[in-house]
């Protein structure tokens, strides 16, 4: 249990260290772009490497991955809904910010220390399907919503999409390591190695980076907006978590980490995508970063009062 609090304490560290380092000049608000690259492009795709590799995905789990998927794309409908009296722009915003589950970085370092090989193995099947939404379906989707208005013809529409989910790193390199799953086929380990170099920096830059986008502006001037998205997310979240729970017939060694993947933070790959959507990633990334002190408390509570 000590373990478990030592990551929630190191998580909220880095996000705390790199506002700290922004307000004091070390950083700016515009190295955002660079460090979301970072993650996009380079980190992020090795920690799906090392988190996937050697999983044995077998037919019978694809209703994990499903459920997954479908989760995301639920949110996904709540933010879009969020914002339908809005404008394009705010309807893709809010579509984005809602989608998603950071898991690679949160969840899975949780999980696997409290429920060893089996939580790990559903955390990374479930995985899977949740990449499809936060590592490029739903910013496809955002930017179909975001420019279809625009005198753009629905094929052209399409092809934004689908050049947007095949151009994202991550999303590619998950779909790349599901399929090596399926084949049950494993990466050589000198390959692993590299990549588990890059998966080492993912956490502390993904923290980093969201400290760096967190702007407290955000939280006063639009803190009644935020505060409807967190409701609206949680409360979705949470209902999900139970109905899991307590009406799956899953075995509750499947049960367990499918309720506590349900109460993580909104994906960390959000706020960038934003950045690409060219829409508010300061606020994205406030947003984000106040999912991640929620989804401690609530994980460690869960943990604490249900699973220890």
């Amino acid at each position: 249990m000590n373990d478990v609090w030592m990551r929630a304490f190191s998580l909220l560290f880095f996000l705390v260290l790199g506002l700290i380092l922004k307000k004091a000049g070390v950083v700016h608000q515009s190295d955002f772009g660079v460090l979301s690259r970072i993650v996009l492009r380079v980190t992020l795709p090795c920690a799906v490497v090392v988190n996937l590799n050697g999983a044995d995905i077998d037919l019978s789990m694809l209703g994990i991955t499903l459920m997954g998927l479908m989760i995301g794309v639920l949110l996904m409908g709540c933010g879009y809904l969020l914002y339908i009296r809005k404008s394009r722009a705010l309807r893709a915003f809010g579509l984005l910010n809602l989608a998603g589950f950071n898991i690679g970085n949160f969840a899975l370092p949780f999980i696997q220390g409290m429920l060893g090989a089996t939580g790990a193995l559903v955390t990374s099947i479930f995985d899977v399907g949740n990449s499809i939404v936060c590592l490029g379906g739903a910013y496809s989707i955002a930017s179909l919503v975001k420019y279809r208005g625009e005198g753009q013809s629905a094929a052209a529409s399409f092809r934004r999409v689908g050049k947007a989910m095949i151009t994202s790193v991550p999303f590619d390199f998950y779909i790349g390591m599901a399929i090596l799953g399926l084949l049950h086929i494993s990466l050589p380990d000198p390959v692993v190695a590299v990549a588990q170099v890059g998966a080492n920096a993912n956490p502390f830059l993904s923290m980093f980076m969201l400290g760096v986008a967190f702007r407290l502006g955000s939280v006063q001037e639009r803190f009644g907006e935020m505060l409807r998205i967190l409701v609206v997310r949680y409360g979705v979240c949470i209902a999900i978590a139970l109905a899991i729970y307590f009406l799956l017939p899953y075995p509750e060694a499947v049960r367990q980490p499918l309720c506590l993947l349900c109460l993580a933070p909104i994906g960390s790959a959000i706020p960038p995508f934003t950045h690409e959507l060219g829409e508010d990633y300061t606020f994205s990334g406030t947003i984000n970063s106040i999912s991640v002190l929620i989804s401690i408390a609530l994980i460690l509570g869960t943990i604490t009062v249900f699973f220890a």
